[in-house]
């Protein structure tokens, strides 16, 4: 959503996201610290590239590259969303919403950024907020946002 006067762009939070749940549930419990640092510290898995990553909440974990490098994060839920049911990552006609039930099982829909912690639905391409994100944001943010040393 544009601003008023051309000072830049807002964005709109999705505070309803029907998949979120789901990726949760599938995902386990939240990474502890180490596993964290690691991702953190961790290049794309697919090309190498170590700015702007995102880790997929699933019960795998994958650390891919975002839509603004080389899209392997997206590419990667799109694979997702091929296995199952057989069932396309744009087919149905439906809107995310209304396809949400049909999402398959393997389906791996959110993942959180590395450079703000905001959290992405590719199903709903939107970000999103939620409750149940709390714990694994709880151990990103102090590994990917150290506090400061005092001198």
């Amino acid at each position: 959503m544009e601003l008023p006067g051309g000072l830049g762009f807002a964005v709109a939070v999705k505070r309803d996201c029907p998949h979120v749940e789901a990726a949760l549930a599938r995902a386990g419990a939240p990474p502890n610290e180490d596993a964290a640092e690691q991702w953190l510290h961790k290049p794309c898995e697919d090309c190498g590239d170590a700015e702007e990553n995102w880790v997929s909440i699933a019960p795998h974990p994958r650390v891919l590259c975002s839509r603004y490098r080389n899209c392997h994060m997206l590419m990667h839920f799109i694979s997702t969303m091929g296995e199952g049911d057989g069932q396309a990552a744009e087919g149905g006609g439906e809107t995310p919403a209304e396809g949400a039930a049909a999402l398959p099982e393997t389906a791996e829909p959110v993942a959180v950024s590395f450079s703000d912690l905001s959290v992405w639905c590719f199903s709903c391409e939107s970000y999103i907020e939620h409750p149940g994100l709390a714990p694994w944001l709880q151990v990103l943010r102090p590994v990917n946002f150290p506090p400061l040393q005092a001198p």
